[in-house]
């Protein structure tokens, strides 16, 4: 069982109140009683003048209030040892209430968050093609946010230790956010030449751990806001779009999903056998269209195949027409970079939006209309 910050928050106040506790006892202790047998009878009667006093007369011996072993300093109490044991106590009841509250910051949460990275351990590792891997993490409940987001779409970020480096990636389910859901998550990581984070990764094996925060919202979907959901994805770009359709096609009502999915070659297409049963489960709600710059060796062009050629205003356009619709549709485009730049637009400097060009610029397509991924 993993301890929470709650039970440790408890024993440290515990600890923290009896502490000061003690030291309000010693400050007890330690402070002087006043006693009002040491005074005189005109010294008892001044305590409540309000009256300027005048000057007493010298007294007399008669009227020297006599010593006594209450009063008088014991040889191995020297003066002010009283104030400095009650600024003692006090100081030891602060110390203990600093003391406990730096112990509750410093414990490390275990449950998944953003703002710092969780250790998950890999439990399998599924080789799709030669340079592109399905990664499986094991996330048991017990590391999920004390609040979760709703629905997808989610992403992990990805440290790699050495370097530092973070990258985000789409599960392929919503499922293992969810309180009954799978306690497995899946990430589909292409190695790159050039990529430090996902060359580190295709180096790891099963028992290996691998670092992640999040979960981070990609797209505030919400169903109440749209009619129609249209995908245009390129490589591993397809995980968000996968990700929406598996969680909202198991729900009454889901929206109309269109895919439109690039790829260099029918080899190089992901999740093409899932896409394909999930199409012919629900095939008035999702349509996916395949779009390669080339044919595999051996294979030939055919109606039902993959359409042949590069992705352009004319292919788009006959799959989802022109913008300015209603305003209920929505545009989600996703990939590498240059794909994002050739479809949409590139993205702003500072990594916003940017205006809406590329082909659904064309298309007559606006900022309202089109989110890049």
């Amino acid at each position: 069982m993993i301890p929470t910050v709650t039970s440790r928050a408890l024993w440290a106040t515990s600890q923290a109140a009896l502490t000061l506790q003690t030291a309000v006892c010693t400050c007890r202790i330690a402070a002087p009683r006043f006693n009002a047998q040491n005074l005189t009878a005109g010294q008892q009667r001044g305590i409540h003048l309000t009256a300027p006093l005048r000057s007493p007369a010298p007294p007399t011996s008669s009227h020297l209030p006599q010593p006594s072993s209450s009063n008088i300093p014991h040889p191995s109490t020297p003066p002010g040892s009283s104030k400095r044991r009650r600024f003692g106590a006090v100081g030891a009841g602060i110390l203990a209430i600093g003391t406990a509250t730096w112990y509750w910051a410093t414990q490390e949460d275990p449950r998944l968050s953003e703002q710092k990275f969780v250790p998950l351990k890999i439990t399998g590792v599924e080789k799709v093609n030669a340079d592109t891997s399905i990664f499986k993490l094991a996330l048991p409940k017990a590391l999920l946010p004390k609040e979760m987001y709703g629905g997808p779409i989610l992403s992990l970020y990805v440290m790699q230790p050495d370097l530092q480096i973070q990258r985000p990636y789409t599960p392929l389910s919503f499922a293992p956010f969810a309180s009954d859901g799978s306690t497995e998550v899946e990430l589909l990581v292409k190695r790159y030449d050039t990529g430090e984070l996902s060359r580190w990764m295709h180096r790891l094996q099963v028992g290996d751990e691998v670092k992640v925060r999040g979960p981070v919202v990609t797209w505030d979907y919400r169903p109440d806001a749209v009619d129609d959901v249209v995908f245009i994805v390129g490589g591993t770009g397809i995980t968000p779009a996968y990700q929406l359709l598996e969680t909202v096609l198991a729900k009454p009502n889901p929206p109309n999903i269109s895919i439109i999915y690039a790829s260099s070659s029918p080899s190089n297409i992901y999740l093409q056998t899932p896409m394909n049963a999930f199409s012919a489960q629900h095939p008035d709600k999702l349509s996916v269209t395949y779009v390669v710059d080339k044919l595999d060796p051996g294979m030939k062009e055919t109606a039902c195949g993959p359409i042949v050629g590069r992705l352009n205003t004319k292919i788009v356009g006959d799959v989802i027409g022109r913008g300015g619709g209603s305003g209920r549709r929505v545009v989600v485009v996703c990939g590498p970079d240059g794909m994002v730049a050739h479809v949409a637009g590139p993205r702003a400097r500072n990594l916003s939006q940017g205006p809406v060009g590329g082909i659904l610029g064309e298309l007559g397509y606006t900022s309202q209309e089109v989110i890049k991924l």
